[in-house]
């Protein structure tokens, strides 16, 4: 979860994590309806003003279906 309560924009890199494959963003609280989208470790990603994210960690193990 990353929170912004500044009123402007604020860079955040995503980190590297054991055992992980990359983060998947389900939630910007800013752009309602957006799509799902995955993004690779050191991604940096634009936190809009006044926004929550959420990201999913998807782990090596999990098998592609």
């Amino acid at each position: 979860m990353v929170m912004n309560a500044h009123h402007g924009v604020v860079p955040f890199k995503l980190p590297a994590a054991p055992e992980g494959r990359h983060w998947t963003r389900l939630i910007d609280s800013n752009r309602p309806g957006i799509a799902v989208a995955r993004y690779e470790f050191g991604h940096v990603y634009d936190v809009t003003g006044r926004s929550l994210l959420l990201f999913v960690l998807t782990s090596r193990s999990r098998r592609r279906e």
